[in-house]
C-alpha cells in the first residue's frame, strides 16, 4: 500500500481531528452520512493521532498540537478499557463522560487546531463543523 503525501496526511488527520472534537449532533450526522458506528471516531482520530508526530517532523503540525492529541487518545484509551458496551453507542456522544470531555471547547483538538497548523496555513484547518475555518468563521460573522 503507498504511503499518502505529506498534505494528504495532514488533511486526514484534520479531518478526524474536526470529527473528534465536533458538537454530538454533527458528530451523530457523520455516522449516519457515512454508515458507520460509534467507534469510527476513535478509530479515524488514532489513524491521525499515529501520524501526528511525522506531521511535526514536516513542518504540517505545530508540535503544540502533541499534548492535546495525546490527552485525547488517553481519552480514548480509558474508554476503550472500559467494558461497558454504552461508551460507544450514538446516545453516548450525547452523554459520556468520556466523549464530553474530547468535545468541550476548552480542551477540545479541534477548536485550536487553526492554533497547531504552520503560519499561513490557519485558515485550512476545518471547524468543529467540518467547513473550512474561512466559511464557518465568515457565515458566523454574517449571521451575528
Amino acid at each position: 500500500m503507498e504511503t499518502p503525501d505529506p498534505a494528504s496526511r495532514r488533511r486526514l488527520s484534520m479531518e478526524a481531528l474536526a470529527v473528534v472534537a465536533a458538537p454530538a449532533l454533527v458528530q451523530i450526522a457523520w455516522l449516519e452520512k457515512h454508515g458507520v458506528v460509534t467507534d469510527e471516531i476513535a478509530l479515524d482520530f488514532d489513524h491521525g493521532f499515529r501520524m501526528a508526530e511525522r506531521l511535526v517532523e514536516e513542518g504540517l503540525l505545530s508540535s503544540d498540537a502533541l499534548p492535546d492529541v495525546r490527552m485525547t487518545d488517553s481519552i480514548f484509551e480509558g474508554m476503550t478499557r472500559d467494558e461497558s458496551p454504552g461508551r460507544w453507542t450514538t446516545a453516548a456522544l450525547i452523554s459520556d463522560e468520556g466523549w464530553s470531555h474530547v468535545t468541550c471547547k476548552d480542551t477540545s483538538l479541534g477548536w485550536r487546531a487553526g492554533e497547531w497548523l504552520p503560519r499561513g496555513t490557519e485558515g485550512l484547518a476545518p471547524s468543529p463543523s467540518g467547513k473550512p475555518r474561512a466559511h464557518a468563521d465568515s457565515t458566523r460573522d454574517h449571521e451575528a
